[in-house]
């Protein structure tokens, strides 16, 4: 059972299983460059989808993957957001990060608001 701050929540649709293949997307890089998850194919993904960049808790998220995955080889973290790409570039800057792997969402059908997509 799911829960959020000890209260039950329902999800809708089909949930994500370990192994299931994620469909392919098209996002904004940080280069305004078009990305989508096939340009990371042969590479173990990591999708780490956040409001906004410029909070404490979305920001500490970001940081931790990238501090812990970093060693990993053949491994990439994708941060989708839907911060405009140069809040995105800013932050990469001001953490010495590169901006590889940071991407806007479209809050257009079949997205909803956070970057989470629906699947009925």
């Amino acid at each position: 059972m799911t829960t959020f701050l000890g209260n039950p929540v329902t999800f809708t649709g089909k949930q994500p299983q370990v192994g299931d293949t994620a469909p392919d997307f098209s996002l904004t890089s940080t280069d305004l460059s078009k990305k989508t998850l096939a340009d990371f194919a042969g590479k173990k993904k990591v999708l780490s989808i956040i409001p906004s960049i410029d909070t404490d808790v979305c920001s500490t998220q970001t940081r931790h993957f990238n501090q812990g995955l970093s060693d990993l080889d053949n491994t990439v973290v994708i941060t989708i957001s839907v911060d405009l790409p140069f809040a995105q570039g800013k932050w990469c800057a001001a953490e010495g990060k590169s901006s590889r792997g940071y991407f806007r969402v479209p809050l257009t059908p079949p997205y909803v608001p956070f970057g989470i997509r629906r699947f009925n």
